[in-house]
């Protein structure tokens, strides 16, 4: 009775012990293409224009929490995320956004 329930049991650990093996493979793997392309994702020009029409809304929509209008050749928002604050200056001077 012992041996049935040992074997039973040694074969589910070598699957397992194979199963972690193959995802520590594959999370490497993926963990390079990452790193390779991580550049791209801190270039938000780039992540922009390589997006859809309806990626680009929802970016837009995240950037601004929903609020952007656009009035008398402005746009306006009274929200921005605060990462992405830093260009709020640059915008204000050159008349395009209100916050």
């Amino acid at each position: 009775m012992l041996h049935r329930w040992y074997s039973i049991y040694n074969a589910e650990i070598i699957s397992l012990k194979g199963a972690i093996e193959r995802l520590s493979e594959n999370r490497s793997l993926a963990f390079g293409i990452l790193e390779n392309k991580l550049d791209m994702l801190t270039d938000l020009r780039y992540v922009y224009d390589s997006a859809e029409t309806l990626q680009k809304r929802e970016f837009v929509s995240l950037v601004f929490d929903n609020n952007l209008y656009y009035e008398n050749r402005i746009f306006r928002t009274p929200t921005m995320m605060e990462i992405l604050s830093h260009n709020y200056l640059k915008m204000k001077d050159k008349g395009l956004l209100l916050y």
